[in-house]
């Protein structure tokens, strides 16, 4: 006898909801086109919009996404080569997404803030939080210097990629790569914009809230 299984897969706002036990709404959210990014900068009235409007629930949903944003970050989260012997292409690919991701994440951070500046700017009075409000920008401003050494690094590897795309008609016979390969350059010079955008995002978000 055949047994027939149908799997799923699982990202980050699946693991998100079925984690707080709420995984009744995964098609909610995934109707509305949702995304994990999307659900870190959510209000109480978007929630309602969506007919998910059970004070419980939105406490819930509420209550851990401003966890995730206060949450330490991971250095075991992004992937690192295994041995001396450097990384293939499609490592770099994975290790770029991963970093995407986390780009992402990081300006729902920031919009985070922002928008609890826009609606609770009493929490943040200079009057009342001096010494908060400067620590908070000149944090602002380490990340923005930050971001600016990402861009660069960035801006680096987008040249190189180029340059071994374009030159790829040179390139010595026993080190041409086959289509696959190229593909996956293809791929990783994708991968490098969107992570170029995300980043973007990021300071113009910083440089809106300051």
């Amino acid at each position: 006898m055949i047994c027939s299984r149908s799997y799923a897969r699982y990202g980050d706002l699946e693991m998100f909801l079925y984690g707080l036990q709420l995984g009744h709404l995964v098609p909610v959210f995934q109707e509305h086109a949702v995304t994990f990014a999307d659900l870190l900068k959510i209000k109480a009235e978007e929630l309602d919009k969506m007919g998910i409007r059970q004070v419980g629930v939105q406490k819930t949903l509420l209550a851990a996404v401003r966890d995730v944003h206060k949450r330490d970050w991971e250095k075991s989260s992004l992937p690192r080569p295994q041995g001396k012997a450097g990384i293939r292409c499609d490592e770099a690919v994975v290790m770029l997404s991963n970093i995407t991701r986390h780009v992402s994440y990081i300006a729902s951070t920031v919009a985070y803030i922002h928008e609890e500046l826009d609606d609770k700017p009493h929490m943040m009075d200079p009057r009342e939080n001096v010494n908060s409000v400067q620590c908070l920008s000149e944090q602002t401003s380490d990340v923005l210097e930050t971001v600016r050494g990402l861009h660069q690094e960035l801006r680096g590897l987008k040249t190189r990629l180029i340059q071994m795309t374009n030159s790829s008609d040179v390139v010595p016979a026993d080190l041409v790569s086959d289509p696959c390969t190229d593909n996956q350059g293809s791929g990783t010079v994708r991968l490098v914009l969107s992570l170029a955008a995300a980043g973007a995002l990021v300071g113009l978000y910083c440089r809106k809230f300051w």
